[in-house]
């Protein structure tokens, strides 16, 4: 089968080895239960820089074009299931980084942002991925991004930057993590890969590698000199069709590595989201959470004959401020527009240096139809010409970069709209399944899932939680939770 967008639509994450399956319908099965318990396997899906609006604008746009509601909100409505929000602030801010976001999972304890795993002091805590591997328990990473980037990085090492790639790689290697897949050819040097192949691991860099590789060795899978390409460009790609893999065929991969192990904890990450909406890119966006939707859908497969299986899916912090907004009169367009997405033929980080490169409104306008078969007019065309200049004005300055005016623009046709193109403050959703997913219900704070998945493994491990002179946020100054106060 072609790989087209229809087509990814139809059936996203279905290949050669027939890793996709039907979507997920909520059944009566053996993994049916009330959330009690705990879990021998743990299944961590994030998807990265994902809102509530964002789970939304993709869950329609998915009912709209596969007929079908994301399988993580169906997955909701099964026995077993818990649903919840989670308090993703760091220590010193109330809209958290990547880095710091996941080490509040990967520690138990809040850090400042830029760090992973590390106080402000410099004391390196110890990671969930030491600490379940010191019990036993496997431990595979799988990303959208470079392998060494922030989120899969605060699951398995710690450093006093983010930007320290190969520190966070030796890391890994010292905790023999025992799958590794994602982006970053470009961090593994020869020597760091020598390093890595001395101690047992196999390196392979295409998705033909990936299905022919043993499942009794540990790996490491580096399929792009940096992050993987974004799922728009993928479907617009026939070599990268055939050279990069999917999410979803990554995370079968790795639970075919991980699988059949009395305990094993995978986090999986659909990274290039975030990206997208830095952007202000709605198609970019929506597509790689589709892509990433489809990877639980292999977890959901995988847990339907492991009862035993925890999944949970949540998102690190919102970026860009997407909204899903009303279009039409009576709002009855709405839908209309969000279709239109359909026909983008690529993300705006391959795209966006071409627009750039127009030189009059006629001939933007000319390209912006080639590209989203959408007409602007000249009045647009003009202010994309000045946001290309630097020359644009707008009332709030985190807007006015070029991708961001971009997305302004079609936001006209696609009724999607940013604020701007940082992080924000969003609680996040959370959707847990099978044993012990009772404990994710309600609004929790994030640091709770590195206690809860210590607990399920049987320890009482507890890292260090700072205590010194920094901003902290008003309600962790007591020892009350702040919504147990009351409103004067």
């Amino acid at each position: 089968m072609a790989y087209t967008r229809r087509n990814f639509i139809k059936a996203a994450a279905a290949t050669a080895a027939g890793v996709f399956s039907a979507p997920y319908v909520v059944t009566k099965s053996r993994a049916e239960g009330d959330g009690s318990g705990k879990p021998m396997k743990i299944i961590h899906f994030v998807s990265d820089g994902t809102s509530p609006s964002m789970v939304a604008t993709a869950d329609l746009f998915s009912r709209l074009t596969r007929g079908r509601r994301l399988c993580w909100l169906e997955m909701s409505k099964a026995p077993g299931a818990n649903t919840g929000m989670m308090d993703m602030a760091s220590l010193s801010s109330s809209v958290t980084d990547s880095s710091a976001a996941s080490s509040s999972w990967g520690s138990g304890s809040r850090i400042a942002n830029g760090a992973v795993n590390c106080l402000p002091d410099g004391t390196l805590l110890k990671p969930i991925y030491e600490v379940l591997g010191e019990l036993n328990w496997k431990r595979g990473l799988v990303t959208t991004t470079e392998i060494t980037h922030a989120t899969p990085a605060g699951f398995g090492s710690a450093s006093k930057s983010r930007g320290d790639t190969k520190e966070i790689a030796r890391y890994y290697k010292k905790l023999n993590i025992d799958v590794l897949l994602g982006g970053g050819q470009n961090i593994y040097d020869d020597k760091l890969r020598k390093e890595y192949t001395d101690t047992g691991y196999s390196i392979i860099q295409t998705a033909e590698e990936m299905k022919n590789a043993s499942n009794d060795k540990k790996l490491l899978g580096i399929f792009s000199g940096g992050h993987l390409p974004m799922t728009i460009d993928w479907l617009n790609d026939q070599k990268l069709q055939k050279t990069v893999p999917t999410l979803a065929q990554m995370t079968d991969k790795a639970l075919k590595m991980l699988g059949e192990s009395d305990h094993f904890i995978l986090q999986v990450e659909g990274g290039r989201v975030d990206h997208a909406c830095h952007s202000s890119d709605a198609p970019g966006a929506v597509y790689d959470h589709l892509a990433m939707d489809d990877a639980v859908q292999v977890a959901l497969d995988y847990q339907k004959s492991h009862p035993e299986t925890l999944i949970v899916v949540t998102a690190d912090h919102g970026t860009g401020g997407i909204s899903l907004n009303g279009a039409g009169g009576g709002y009855n367009d709405t839908s209309k527009q969000v279709i239109r997405m359909r026909n983008a033929k690529g993300s705006f980080e391959r795209l966006v240096s071409s627009i750039r490169k127009c030189k009059n409104a006629v001939e933007l306008q000319n390209y912006i139809k080639e590209l989203y078969s959408v007409n602007i007019g000249a009045d647009k065309a003009n202010l994309l010409l000045l946001a290309s200049e630097h020359l644009n004005s707008v009332a709030y300055d985190e807007g006015k970069g070029f991708s961001c005016q971009l997305g302004q623009v079609l936001a006209n046709h696609f009724a999607i709209n940013w604020s701007g193109g940082n992080h924000t403050g969003d609680y996040v959703a959370l959707v847990a399944k099978g044993p012990g997913s009772e404990r994710f219900a309600g609004l929790i704070r994030n640091t709770d899932v590195f206690r809860n998945y210590v607990d399920f493994a049987g320890s009482d491990f507890r890292n260090k939680e700072w205590e010194g002179d920094l901003i902290k946020l008003s309600y962790d100054l007591g020892q009350e939770h702040w919504l147990d106060t009351p409103i004067a």
